[in-house]
């Protein structure tokens, strides 16, 4: 695995958890404008193997979302914090689009209920994430971060990992009053 995420252009740390190698492998496999999604334990936002991955998904891909929920549990059968991560190749030029951080406040059920097929209002929510700005309401909130700031400090010191589940945590009230010093 770790031959394989050397072949790939990452240098993987000595604990990287088994589903980073997945998305090392898929990055082999995409081409420009091609999307991944990955369910993955929310531990690689704040672990020290994570360093590589989040090098990986600001470099050669870019993170499109970043998805928990404080109404659900994705695996409610297991006790592991996950999050749903959309990442996608793009040409050089658009890696500097923001990344969404996006805590779901309700199920994924009440959240996709209304008229019409089941599948259209899932992607009717899909693109809601995608088009908004930071938003908090009664269903969601949304941080949209630049990457640049996150890749130049990853890059600075290739020791620490950036810690990116404050951007889920933390309301959008809280960088208004720190105005982002977080």
């Amino acid at each position: 695995m770790f031959q394989a995420a050397v072949s790939a252009g990452f240098d993987a740390g000595a604990k990287t958890d088994l589903f980073a190698f997945f998305i090392y492998h898929a990055t082999r496999l995409m081409k420009d404008g091609s999307r991944l999604g990955f369910v993955t334990p929310a531990s690689w936002l704040t672990s020290d193997y994570a360093i590589s991955l989040q090098q990986a998904l600001l470099g050669t891909i870019r993170v499109r979302s970043i998805i928990a929920s404080n109404a659900e549990s994705f695996f409610p059968q297991v006790d592991v914090n996950a999050v749903l991560l959309v990442a996608e190749k793009s040409p050089a030029d658009e890696k500097d689009e923001p990344i969404r951080f996006v805590t779901l406040k309700k199920p994924i059920a009440k959240l996709t209920t209304g008229n019409g097929e089941y599948w259209d209002r899932v992607i009717a929510l899909a693109q809601e994430i995608e088009s908004s700005v930071s938003v908090e309401n009664e269903r969601l909130r949304i941080k949209l971060i630049d990457p640049a700031p996150e890749r130049t400090f990853l890059m600075s010191d290739r020791t620490k990992p950036r810690n990116w589940s404050k951007y889920l945590r933390a309301p959008l009230s809280y960088y208004s009053i720190f105005d982002g010093a977080a």
